[in-house]
């Protein structure tokens, strides 16, 4: 019976040890805009690599794409005592008011993907922003289309209204469209990032247009809503699609042949945030004010290699990284900027 007591009186205590070292380790927090979408889910598991490597707890919030719940969200994070915040806002009024009351209550903040209507060195806390290269990634998707699929009429599914990723990725659809003679951008709308709104958007487009060729997506959510449409109509296979972000249900559609072509890996973005965050809490400052990501373009033959080298082991838990060997708290003398990379398989 002693020896009974002894070992759960131990086990009790290593219990509580452990607790307390959880308690302990300082908070990082990453208001979401939204965990609804497989896009997201990737960013923060990645995320939550570098977090884990770097010995800190990572407190993820979802805003339920509800601009008030998210700057509700920043101030719980603060209330809990975080010393640091990954940023992606939903817009740029809130980016400004989130990034002003974070820099008021002294809490670093990375910005990730969405310009928040200020910039980097306005406010002492505002360190750096990581962004995709969404211009590029815009053109690059519509001139496969044009070039390799051999479409002349497109539509657009387009993702938020007014936030910088979506514009900047219509521009380069639509200088796709005009270098190129006799192809015609018969519509671009908005969908809110959602495969519902993507499925009735591409239902309308298809009640309108009986000559549709191509479509092209700024997410890949709302573009799997515009297979399922065309499947419903019998339309599938007479219209080619290409999009932006690859995720693991915009892999499916590819292998299905649905899709033709993938851009994405931008899910980097909260986990280099993370490694900002811990050299400045260590003393070091980033190189730059602004990185911009530049995609990785997938076709249905790079598929396999894609999910076993990415894929899995990311879903698995599996570093991708070598985080102490990208931070400058480990060496000094590395430069954010030539390691800030889109991990390709």
């Amino acid at each position: 019976m002693r020896i009974l007591i002894a070992i759960a009186t131990f086990a009790l205590g290593a219990l509580t040890a452990m607790t307390a070292a959880a308690q302990d380790r300082v908070k990082i927090g990453m208001p979401m805009t939204t965990m609804n979408d497989a896009f997201w889910v990737d960013y923060v598991d990645f995320a939550k690599s570098a977090a884990e490597a770097y010995g800190y707890e990572l407190v993820v919030t979802d805003a339920q794409s509800r601009e008030d719940k998210q700057l509700s969200d920043i101030e719980s994070l603060i209330n809990a005592g975080v010393k640091g915040v990954i940023l992606t806002p939903l817009s740029e009024p809130l980016g400004i008011q989130a990034i002003e009351l974070l820099d008021k209550a002294g809490v670093p903040v990375v910005v990730t993907d969405t310009y928040p209507g200020i910039e980097v060195g306005a406010v002492p806390n505002y360190l750096a922003f990581i962004k995709l290269d969404d211009e590029t990634a815009g053109y690059n998707v519509g001139k496969h289309l044009i070039e390799n699929d051999g479409v002349k009429k497109i539509v657009g599914i387009g993702g938020v209204p007014g936030i910088s990723t979506s514009e900047a990725r219509n521009d380069g659809l639509k200088k796709a469209v005009a270098e190129h003679e006799g192809v015609q951008l018969l519509d671009l709308q908005y969908t809110d990032w959602t495969l519902a709104r993507g499925q009735t958007v591409m239902e309308d487009f298809l009640t309108r247009f009986d000559d549709i060729e191509g479509v092209w997506g700024a997410g890949s959510d709302p573009l799997l809503g515009a297979v399922v449409a065309m499947e419903n109509s019998g339309r599938a296979d007479k219209i080619r699609l290409a999009g932006i972000d690859i995720t693991e249900a915009a892999l499916d559609a590819l292998a299905d042949g649905n899709l033709s072509m993938l851009a994405g890996g931008h899910w980097v973005m909260g986990g280099y945030g993370i490694t900002i965050i811990h050299d400045y809490l260590n003393g070091h400052k980033t190189d730059e004010p602004v990185y911009e990501m530049s995609l990785y373009y997938l076709t249905k033959d790079g598929i396999d290699d894609y999910r076993a080298k990415i894929i899995e082991p990311l879903s698995a838990g599996q570093s991708l990284v070598d985080w102490q060997a990208i931070s400058k708290t480990t060496d000094p003398s590395v430069n954010h900027a030539d390691v800030f990379q889109v991990i390709k398989p």
